[in-house]
């Protein structure tokens, strides 16, 4: 599984290779920064669609059960996007999918309390675990992915899903990175055993030069 990465700037220059429908969107947010999560996002899943199924026409999307969007054109093909710090992560595959990026950063006990299990706040916070906080922030991270998969988010219940069940069925993947000397968590989460994560860090110019 190959997650796509692209760090959210000079976004203008990724106007061009928006869809009518995106542009729509895109003009309707004053936000800077989330004004650069749309078009870099968008831009990055264009060229993953490409790279991995050789579409060239921009995506149009259709909304499913709880929002989730999808291709219309291409509903075989399923895909997720996630934001993080500046950075903007997308992963397309044939099967449905939910992927988080997440900056490290520090969790209190009350949050972990809220997301966690009985049994992973234990394992947080009850042994001999010499970073409980960052810990915490990666079981968040991947209960995002899982999230992210179902559609649900945070409704999903975050404090029932037992992370070590997914990883030992297979079905959720995980790693560590380092954009720009900053720590982050990455997941990946599926329905059926996935591969294990790659990574493949693009630049604005490689996105111009693929989709022109």
């Amino acid at each position: 599984m190959i997650v796509y990465i692209l760090k959210n700037e000079n976004q203008e220059a990724l106007l061009p290779f928006m869809s009518e429908q995106r542009l729509e969107k895109i003009n309707g947010i004053k936000a800077e920064k989330v004004r650069a999560e749309k078009i870099c996002s968008y831009a990055l899943l264009r060229y993953a669609l490409f790279m991995e199924y050789g579409v060239t026409e921009p995506p149009v999307f259709s909304y499913g059960d709880r929002e989730k969007p999808y291709l219309k054109n291409y509903p075989e093909i399923f895909f997720n996007l996630s934001h993080a710090d500046g950075w903007s992560a997308c992963a397309v595959s044939d099967e449905e999918i939910g992927i988080d990026l997440q900056d490290y950063r520090p969790m209190k006990y009350d949050i972990s309390e809220k997301i966690c299990t009985k049994k992973e706040i234990y394992e947080v916070y009850g042994g001999d675990n010499p970073t409980p906080s960052e810990t915490a922030c990666r079981l968040w991270c991947m209960k995002e992915s899982y999230g992210k998969l179902t559609g649900k988010g945070f409704a999903e219940g975050f404090d029932t899903i037992e992370t070590s069940e997914l990883l030992e069925k297979g079905v959720l993947k995980e790693k560590n990175l380092k954009l720009e000397n900053k720590d982050f968590f990455l997941s990946v989460c599926g329905y059926k055993p996935i591969d294990e994560i790659e990574t493949e860090c693009v630049t604005e110019k490689d996105v111009r030069y693929i989709l022109s």
